[in-house]
């Protein structure tokens, strides 16, 4: 393995435990060796700044949340790519004729129309609040890096119907989070990259979900976690122990550390 530069991590089902909403200790500490050892280390999540995790003591060098769509560090914003406007109102207009609600996000809100039981599911999987908002209508005339509603993928054509510019990112089969057609978390580490000037080769990145594949075709090496689905490992340069087992911290540990 080249010398890494950059470590970036996933979070829901690779650092913390699904349904757990907790940081254990370990990671905490595998986190900071990675940084005692010079390795920037960047949290690489779908959610958005105002729903990041906590973590007591360690602190991120980099964050490429909304899936990539808004990437930064301590000094300055890196990248930043909201969904169009229009699209937005489209995907609104097919949801209410589907008699779906959405969950809409900014840098600073994330706030919905209305709620559904799998809809729900997915917040309470992040240990997150769905926020009903009396204001929606004029939250969503705002900047929206992302919109969250629960569908299976036999019904994104029906969501996605009369946009170009928009497209799904998915981590679980019964909710998915749409963000711009030219973003994802791809695109997010490769903005990364470039920022930084490092190369394919000086970063690795671990993940879980569907949508840490784009990320895993973005690094010199790439690791799936034991509990991710066959198709994500199948992307993978390698595979991990699970994240109930610290598989992440004990792969850094053996091979970065």
């Amino acid at each position: 393995m080249s010398r890494i530069k950059i470590a970036f991590f996933d979070i829901d089902g690779t650092i913390i435990p699904i349904g757990t909403g907790k940081v254990p200790p370990r990671a905490e500490e595998t986190l900071f060796a990675l940084q005692k050892a010079g390795i920037l280390v960047c949290i690489a999540t779908g959610r958005g700044p105002m729903t990041l995790p906590h973590f007591p003591r360690f602190r991120f060098d980099v964050h490429l949340t909304f899936n990539g769509s808004l990437c930064y560090n301590d000094r300055e914003e890196i990248y930043s790519n909201p969904l169009a406007h229009d699209e937005v109102m489209q995907v609104l207009a097919n949801t209410q004729k589907m008699g779906r609600p959405i969950s809409i996000a900014g840098r600073s809100y994330c706030v919905g129309n209305g709620s559904s039981p799998d809809l729900q599911q997915y917040f309470d999987i992040a240990h997150e609040e769905l926020k009903i908002d009396p204001h929606f209508s004029e939250k969503i005339s705002g900047e929206v890096y992302q919109i969250m509603l629960a569908c299976t993928p036999e019904e994104y054509d029906e969501v996605l119907k009369g946009t170009v510019n928009t497209k799904p990112a998915a981590w679980w089969d019964r909710a998915i989070d749409l963000v711009p057609a030219d973003c994802g978390k791809g695109t997010g580490v490769r903005k990364i990259l470039e920022y930084y000037g490092f190369s394919k080769d000086e970063a690795i990145a671990f993940g879980d979900g569907g949508n840490d594949i784009e990320m895993f075709h973005e690094v010199g090496h790439s690791v799936a976690m034991g509990n991710a689905a066959d198709n994500v490992k199948a992307e993978a340069d390698a595979v991990c122990g699970s994240v109930d087992d610290y598989g992440a911290c004990t792969y850094c540990e053996t091979y970065l550390l």
